[in-house]
Parts: C-alpha cells; sequence; structure tokens
C-alpha cells in the first residue's frame, strides 16, 4: 500500500500493515500520514487462495477519532505466471459503493500483448480503456468515500497520472 495526499503530500515508501489472523482471513491494518500529522487508518479484511487475493475494506479513521463503517467495497486480482515465473496474466476488479454510487473497474494484464485493458463502469456510464504494459489499479479514499483510480497516460509525458 502506498499513500497519497493531494494537500502536503505523504512519504513515497511502502506502507506495512499489522497483521492480525482470524478464521481463513487476515485483517489488515494501515496506517497511512501525510506531512502535515494527519492520519488515515484503513482496515482490510484479505482472503488469500493460491494465485487469487479477495479483499474488503471494513473500517476507516480519521486522526485517531471514531470508525467510520466504509462505503461497500470488493477487491480481487487473480494472477497466472509463465513457466519461468514471470507473470503471465493479472485480473483486477475493484467495486465500491452500491446503487447510483456504484464504481467497478476490471482490468486484464496480458503479458504476450503487454497490454492492459481496462472497463470502467459507474454513473456516468460504462467505457474502455487500454493501457501499454502493466497498469495497476488503485483504492483511494476522498473524505471517506472509496474510489478506484485508473492509470491515465498525460498527453505531454509517458508517465502515468490516476483519474477516478
Amino acid at each position: 500500500m502506498f499513500g497519497t495526499d493531494a494537500g502536503s503530500g505523504t512519504s513515497a515508501a511502502a506502507i506495512v500493515p499489522t497483521v492480525g489472523v482470524g478464521p481463513g482471513r487476515e485483517r489488515r491494518t494501515y496506517r497511512v500520514l501525510d506531512n502535515a500529522g494527519n492520519a488515515l487508518e484503513i482496515v482490510i479484511s484479505v482472503e488469500r487462495d493460491g494465485h487469487e487475493v479477495h479483499a474488503t475494506v471494513i473500517a476507516l479513521r480519521y486522526n485517531g477519532g471514531e470508525s467510520l463503517a466504509p462505503p461497500r467495497s470488493d477487491l480481487a486480482f487473480e494472477w497466472a505466471l509463465a513457466a519461468d515465473a514471470t507473470l503471465r496474466s493479472l485480473e483486477q476488479r475493484i467495486a465500491t459503493g452500491v446503487g447510483p454510487d456504484r464504481q467497478e473497474v476490471d482490468a486484464r494484464f496480458d503479458a504476450r500483448s503487454d497490454t492492459t485493458e481496462i472497463k470502467v463502469k459507474g454513473s456516468a456510464g460504462e467505457h474502455r480503456i487500454s493501457r501499454p504494459g502493466l497498469a495497476l489499479i488503485r483504492l483511494g479514499t476522498d473524505r471517506g468515500v472509496l474510489i478506484a483510480q485508473v492509470p491515465k497516460l498525460a498527453a505531454a509525458t509517458a508517465s502515468p497520472q490516476l483519474v477516478e
């Protein structure tokens, strides 16, 4: 997990969770600090089976306050490796919210074509996007709302940015 913040920014380092183990699941707690001293604690329930991971966000807490019940979320990832243990394919799915606030992002990376095909569904309809290479979908928060973020290519550069 990595943190970003549109205001003061965050450390570029990966965030390591504290992990609790339950029956068939892990409960991972991540603490994201921004450069202004604000903290977001996010608790995720994770189930792993072979080359599949399923997860859901079960709690958010800002600055040590009361734990917030986040909107519904479903995160699923499945991958296949080639004989030399390199990534052959990766399927990603992030779905958040319910009703008119529902957002779904499905992505499939294929190493043979070296592209990621992405389908985004939300209140504005459905559209498809293709990205060169491996594009990783991110889950973000904005004042307690969960948002799937799709990497986009900036017009002036080849560096990926995020689009909500």
